[in-house]
């Protein structure tokens, strides 16, 4: 008696391991978390607004963590510390000048210093000016920036 052994083969189908598949997705997941939890920001494009007794006064209107925020930067040309003083006058989308709350900032810098910040490393809190802290009660979008009552002590 004759018998006819059939082996069936299954057709080899190569695909990535599943480490490798892991790790892309990972990857993955970490590019979408870092940009809805850090948002989105520009390099601020600076604009000179006044020289008063050797401080210069900038401002740039930049995207930090998806919306339109103010930078401020200042310039002690001095060979003496000074204390500048100012007041904020945010322009809005809506055809209005707010001023935040907390009323007139105040800021020693030091000879020769340069005091900024930026979106990924906010190292001076008088320096941003989210637009919440203008108008708390909704949401405003930011054209642009004035600074008011400029004064510099030496």
């Amino acid at each position: 008696m004759n018998t006819i052994h059939s082996r069936s083969q299954k057709p080899i189908i190569h695909t990535p391991g599943k480490r490798k598949v892991f790790m892309l997705f990972v990857l993955a997941v970490v590019v979408s978390i870092s940009t809805f939890a850090f948002g989105r920001y520009e390099t601020p494009n600076w604009k000179l607004d006044a020289t008063v007794k050797n401080v210069d006064f900038y401002h740039a209107v930049s995207v930090c963590n998806n919306k339109k925020a103010v930078f401020l930067r200042f310039v002690n040309k001095n060979s003496k510390p000074v204390t500048v003083s100012f007041t904020e006058v945010l322009k809005t989308s809506a055809g209005t000048n707010e001023i935040p709350f907390g009323g007139k900032k105040k800021i020693t810098l030091q000879p020769g210093e340069t005091l900024a910040t930026n979106c990924s490393e906010n190292t001076c809190a008088e320096c941003l000016l989210l637009p919440e802290q203008a108008v708390p009660t909704h949401k405003v979008e930011v054209k642009d920036f004035e600074f008011k009552e400029l004064q510099v002590n030496l």
